[in-house]
């Protein structure tokens, strides 16, 4: 017989993704942007199962950012999940993210953002799937925006995104193979299963690639409404 154990595994949905929060957004979440000075915003973030919060700096016409932030999972990482014998068990990502926007023009800025996360998976003893150690990712952004465009506060953005990506890690894979059969004086036969334990690579061979086309509208001081338009390359590499 033969089994396809990557039926078993389901991705993360990507009506959750969201490119100013990738790890956060695997989940889904809430935000609400506080002004606490002249040149500093609070951003937090908020989920059923972690949150973060964002600092945004306004230096001239530069807009620093620092986020970080944790979020966990009952049954999966990093957006991955199995059940049965392939349960994946719960795990906790910690993470942090810089971000850069520079004024190129009095509407349009350039955008950089970089990010690195670490998981701790605990494993169901049950599985056949055991992740050895911690999960390193990474996950960045370049891109354009241009504010102003159909009304007053909104904003159209295109970037090319890397979401997050497995950097390092490692799972044994451990299943029966075969069997042993023993005839026994009694006239009974014996089994003995046959068990074999592999360790794989949880990078993928070329990590994913989005091209992110973003439109939002400011509603008050701390609220917005923004449409997402994702088109994946590359989504088959992941573990």
């Amino acid at each position: 017989y033969t089994a396809d154990l990557g039926r078993a595994i389901v991705a993360h949905n990507m009506v959750t993704y969201s490119p100013d929060s990738p790890w956060l957004g695997i989940t889904g979440y809430q935000q609400l942007r506080v002004p606490v000075t002249d040149r500093i915003d609070l951003r937090v973030l908020a989920a059923h199962s972690g949150a973060g919060s964002e600092l945004l700096y306004q230096l001239g016409t530069t807009k620093l950012a620092a986020q970080a932030g944790s979020v966990t999972e009952a049954r999966g990482f990093l957006g991955n999940s199995g059940s049965g014998g392939l349960g994946l068990g719960s795990s906790m990502t910690n993470w942090i993210q810089f971000g850069i926007e520079q004024a190129v023009t009095d509407q349009t800025s350039a955008i950089a953002q970089f990010g690195l996360g670490l998981t701790q998976v605990t494993n169901d003893p049950m599985s056949m799937i055991q992740v050895l150690g911690p999960v390193r990712s990474r996950s960045w952004r370049l891109g354009v925006a241009r504010d102003h465009n159909l009304v007053h506060q909104d904003r159209v953005t295109v970037s090319v995104a890397s979401p997050v990506n497995i950097q390092s890690g490692q799972a044994r894979v451990t299943a029966v193979t075969g069997y042993n059969y023993n005839d026994l004086e009694d006239g009974t036969t014996e089994m003995t299963p046959i068990v074999e334990s592999q360790t794989v690579n949880l990078r993928g061979a070329v990590p994913e690639l989005n091209l992110v086309l973003s439109y939002q509208h400011m509603l008050t001081k701390s609220g917005l409404i923004r449409y997402n338009l994702i088109q994946r390359y590359r989504a088959g590499s992941q573990p």
